[in-house]
C-alpha cells in the first residue's frame, strides 16, 4: 500500500506543517497531491495545494470563499492617458463600489445567474436576497480593485475578491451538514458526490463560482467605463476588451487526472476572452 507522500509531488521548500497538512488530505482518501512553491498552511489543506479525489468532493478544499480570483481586463488606455487623472478615476472607484465585509451594492445589478433554479435549494434559497444585494461589491482584507500600467505603458484593470457572503454562508452550511470542523489543525470534510449532500453541494459551489464570475466583471466593467470617460473615449463594448479570470478555491474534473475531483486551494484555473 502507497503511503500519502508517494502521492504528492512537493516544489520548493515547506516547513512541516504544511507539509503534513497536504499529507492527510491525500490519506483522507485523496488519489494524489501537489504542493506548489508558495504553498503554506491553510483551513484543512495547504494554500497553494491542489488534491485530487476519485468520487469525492473535499468541502475543505475549496473552502470559504468560494471561486475567489482575479479578473485582468486590457483596456486601450495608455498609461500616459491615465496617470494624469488616476486620482479622480480611483476617487470615483471608491465612490461608486462597495468595499468591506457585508456591504451592500450602492448601484444593484441585475444578472441572469439570479434566474437560476438552483436558488430553490437549501440554504440558497435564505441567501438569495443578500446575494443580489451584494452583486458587484469587493470584500476586505487582501480583497482589491486596482490599475497596472504594463511594460508598453498598456494600462490593465485588476479585481481580486470571490463570493462575498454567498460563498462563506454555503460552504459553512454544508460543513457543518457533513459534520466537519472549522480550523487549520483538522482533518479535510470530504463527501461523496453520489450522495444527496454531494449532490447539493456541487450544485450550490457552482452556482457561487457563477457569481463570482459575474461580480468580478461587473466591478471591471464599471472601472472600465471610468476610464474611458476620463481620456474622453466614447463608451465601448465591454466584451471587445480583453480579460482573463483567474478562479481558485474550487472543485472541478480534471481531464489530465482521469475521473478525479480536483480540489484547489490558491491554485487558479484560467478563463479567458482574447
Amino acid at each position: 500500500m502507497e503511503s500519502p507522500a508517494e502521492n504528492i509531488k512537493i516544489f520548493g521548500g515547506h516547513d512541516e506543517a504544511t507539509i503534513k497538512q497536504i499529507e492527510t488530505c491525500v490519506a483522507a482518501g485523496g488519489e494524489r497531491g501537489v504542493l506548489l512553491a508558495d504553498g503554506h498552511k491553510g483551513y484543512a489543506q495547504p494554500i497553494g495545494g491542489v488534491v485530487a479525489y476519485k468520487d469525492k468532493i473535499s468541502l475543505s478544499g475549496v473552502g470559504f470563499d468560494i471561486a475567489c480570483g482575479n479578473l485582468a481586463v486590457l483596456t486601450d488606455a495608455k498609461r500616459e492617458q491615465v496617470e494624469p487623472k488616476i486620482n479622480k478615476i480611483m476617487d470615483d472607484v471608491v465612490r461608486d463600489i462597495s468595499f468591506g465585509v457585508g456591504r451592500k451594492s450602492k448601484t444593484r445589478v441585475e444578472h441572469e445567474l439570479f434566474d437560476d433554479p438552483v436558488w430553490e435549494l437549501q440554504p440558497m434559497r435564505g441567501l438569495k436576497s443578500t446575494a443580489e444585494d451584494q452583486l458587484g461589491t469587493v470584500g476586505g482584507g487582501n480583497h482589491y480593485v486596482d490599475l497596472f500600467a504594463d511594460e508598453e505603458g498598456r494600462i490593465w484593470v485588476g479585481v481580486h475578491f470571490g463570493s462575498r457572503g454567498l460563498g462563506h454562508k454555503t460552504a459553512t452550511h454544508f460543513l457543518k451538514k457533513a459534520g466537519g470542523k472549522e480550523g487549520m489543525d483538522v482533518p479535510p470534510t470530504v463527501v461523496d458526490e453520489k450522495s444527496e449532500l454531494g449532490h447539493d453541494y456541487l450544485a450550490g459551489m457552482h452556482l457561487a463560482g457563477r457569481y463570482a464570475y459575474a461580480g468580478r466583471e461587473a466591478v471591471a466593467r464599471h472601472v472600465v467605463r471610468g476610464i474611458l470617460r476620463q481620456y474622453g473615449r466614447r463608451r465601448r463594448d465591454y466584451r471587445r476588451n480583453r480579460f482573463a479570470d483567474f478562479a481558485r478555491s474550487v472543485v472541478f474534473d480534471d481531464p489530465w487526472c482521469g475521473p478525479n475531483h480536483v480540489a484547489h486551494r490558491g491554485e487558479r484555473p484560467l478563463r479567458k476572452s482574447w
